[in-house]
């Protein structure tokens, strides 16, 4: 079976990033201590496979892929994400990097002090909320451990004037080397994780990883973001309304 890449799964990469007003825990590292944990832990290129659920926490695709290349070069990092140019089946040697033909998409440059789009703690980084062109929001966030990295990206569509609803989720396993497939790190089997409170969608998946994510962003709710992989934790809160989205606070310390 064929499957097309679903691009607006990582747009929100290169679009308008939400203007920042940051609260005190998202700006707790220093310029130079983010910098120094973005090129640590997250600067390589990713060999991402991902999995996509709808708002439902249905699976409704287990066959995109996609590369994000941070490369540093003396005091910068040029981020690109490579996606495939054409359908490419689901299995086989057909998942190999070097058989693809891949698409280049610039998505920035970054410096110590210019971030852009990422908040920087430890080995979790977030990227965004960035406004998409159909008026919808995008927001990641990355867990780094070595070869191995996972990210979650959620993305919410306008519902009415002063709401935004959870559309989808998307969850990439990525390595430094390859594509995850036959990585078994991955594919342990699931494992419940007991949060306090469900506030909103949560799902467990295989390789030790859950995610919950609010079902909307409103006005004067706070939307929580949360990852979890086996020991780390990454925790983000969105605000909104008035004014686009923000990122209000940024945990992964743990």
């Amino acid at each position: 079976m064929l499957k097309f890449f679903c691009i607006s799964a990582v747009t929100h990469a290169y679009l308008t990033p939400s203007p920042r007003r940051r609260s005190r825990a998202v700006v707790a590292a220093t310029d130079s201590e983010q910098w120094e944990s973005f090129t640590a832990y997250h600067v390589g290129e990713w060999f991402g496979a991902k999995t996509v659920y709808d708002a439902s926490a249905a699976v409704v695709d287990e066959d995109s892929v996609a590369i994000t290349c941070l490369r540093r070069e003396d005091d910068e990092v040029t981020h690109v994400l490579k996606v495939p140019a054409a359908a490419l089946a689901a299995s086989g040697c057909d998942r190999c990097a070097d058989t693809i033909e891949w698409r280049d998409i610039p998505a920035g440059s970054y410096k110590q002090g210019a971030l852009g789009r990422f908040t920087v703690n430890g080995r979790g980084a977030a990227v965004g909320p960035s406004l998409l062109r159909s008026g919808g929001v995008s927001f990641e966030v990355a867990l780094a451990d070595g070869e191995r990295r996972c990210t979650l990206t959620a993305s919410f569509a306008p519902e009415s004037d002063k709401t935004l609803a959870l559309r989808r989720c998307v969850l990439s396993r990525e390595r430094t080397d390859a594509f995850p497939d036959d990585d078994a790190a991955f594919h342990s089997a699931v494992e419940a994780y007991g949060w306090s409170d469900n506030g909103g969608l949560t799902v467990d998946a295989p390789g030790g990883i859950s995610f919950c994510v609010a079902e909307r962003i409103e006005e004067g709710t706070p939307a929580r973001v949360r990852l979890r992989w086996n020991a780390l934790a990454a925790d983000a809160v969105l605000t909104a309304f008035p004014g686009p989205p923000v990122l209000a606070s940024f945990d992964a310390s743990s």
